[in-house]
């Protein structure tokens, strides 16, 4: 059997979502999450961006709850910054409920594969179509029906599961590398502890005590400025950001994960190669530190949280995230990472914070704070152990942002056929 032309409502259930109250929304990870426009990146649920719907009010709202396979799409504001705002539920996600102008598409087995279905929804086609067709002034948007009435060429059922198939692929080896910086992370955390909160770093039974500062002898604290340098970054927006997607990407909060990581979030805002000449002093070099400077949610799920650039040549300091560099020639990337990613950094940044509707720190209460400083022997044993595993971590990100790429460039061929399974 060939390939025959179809319409997207002949192979999917659709469903709007629920109007939950805003009011009963709620800051605490062990209600349930809900998915919004807002948590919707390339193909992404963006789950530190979630507000949370208590259990007990579930009652008679449980046909809301997404399952595994699930496709979700955004009613509003569909298309941004080149990117289709969607994402398949996948089996290790949490259960998650739909809200209001959230679309979810069902697969129709008999039709459709659900992981095909995915394809046809993540196409340069289907984005395109999307692009073209959303209207409205203030809010572009989209209809079910409109959703319905795409058409595209729908192959047999066994073609559509060797082709899904050969994508899942990328997605297994996306998901296990994400597995394993999340292990890497803990990994390197654990270390820092160990070592500098703890005081259990190699040589510490032989190491003396200073009465005076608690610490083992040549040890000191230091205020961040003297051995760290801090810069805010720069209100982009009172330039304007560039409308189509650049070389050239600003670095804000939404590039720092809840997890204490530099992530690209598929909602980046880019500026133009004029401007990006005219910022020198905002670039964002490879293995700087950034830091989240501000925090809009009630649980400050990014607060003090940073991050490390992995690019050179790419990425500006936007406001509100601090840039930090070290002044100190045995002090390096690895140090200052793991210093800040200390709980009592994070922890004093968060007692200093101020604001109502958002909190936020300053550069004086950063500045400010005091660091632990060993000697230059043991942070230069400790890098030899963080390193790698920072570097390893690095490297599977990078893997990723390939993968990714790669499954982007092959999707459309398979699609229109131009290679052939």
């Amino acid at each position: 059997m060939s390939w025959v032309e179809t319409k997207l409502g002949e192979c999917i259930e659709f469903s709007n979502g629920y109007a939950f109250k805003s009011k009963f929304f709620t800051e605490n990870e062990n209600d349930i999450p809900l998915i919004k426009g807002e948590n919707l990146g390339k193909g992404e649920v963006l789950w530190e961006k979630s507000k949370y719907w208590k259990v007990e009010n579930l009652n008679g709202l449980e046909r809301f709850l997404l399952n595994a396979g699930d496709i979700v799409l955004a009613m509003d504001r569909p298309y941004v910054g080149g990117s289709l705002k969607y994402a398949m539920i996948k089996t290790s996600d949490p259960k998650s409920l739909q809200v209001q102008r959230i679309g979810r598409l069902v697969a129709k087995q008999s039709v459709i594969n659900e992981k095909f279905l995915r394809c046809v929804i993540s196409s340069d086609s289907f984005k395109n179509y999307v692009k073209n067709i959303q209207g409205g002034v203030g809010v572009p948007h989209i209809s079910p029906s409109q959703i319905k009435n795409y058409e595209f060429e729908i192959p047999p059922l066994s073609t559509q599961k060797r082709l899904a198939d050969i994508l899942s692929v990328y997605d297994d080896l996306i998901e296990n590398n994400l597995k394993r910086i999340t292990l890497l992370e803990q990994a390197a955390q654990n270390i820092y502890k160990e070592w500098f909160v703890k005081l259990r770093f190699p040589g510490h039974e032989n190491t003396p005590i200073n009465e005076e500062t608690g610490l083992p002898v040549g040890w000191s604290m230091k205020r961040l400025d003297e051995i760290y340098e801090f810069k805010n970054g720069f209100a982009f927006y009172t330039k304007g950001y560039s409308e189509e997607e650049t070389p050239y990407v600003v670095v804000d909060l939404g590039n720092i994960s809840e997890s204490g990581d530099f992530v690209l979030s598929g909602k980046e805002k880019y500026i133009s190669e004029s401007l990006y000449q005219e910022k020198e002093g905002y670039y964002l070099k490879k293995y700087d530190i950034v830091v989240a400077m501000t925090d809009m949610t009630a649980r400050l799920g990014i607060l003090a949280k940073v991050g490390i650039i992995d690019e050179n040549d790419k990425y500006v300091l936007n406001q509100r995230v601090g840039r930090l560099r070290s002044k100190v020639e045995y002090i390096d990337y690895c140090y200052i990472n793991a210093s800040l990613s200390d709980e009592r950094f994070i922890s004093e940044m968060h007692q200093r914070s101020k604001g109502a509707v958002q909190k936020y720190f300053n550069t004086k209460d950063i500045v400010q704070y005091m660091v632990t400083t060993p000697t230059k022997s043991i942070v230069e044993q400790f890098n030899l152990i963080y390193r790698p595993i920072i570097e390893n971590r690095i490297v599977l990100k990078f893997q990723n942002q390939k993968l990714k790429a790669a499954r982007s460039i092959l999707l459309p061929r398979l699609m229109n056929r131009t290679i052939e399974l």
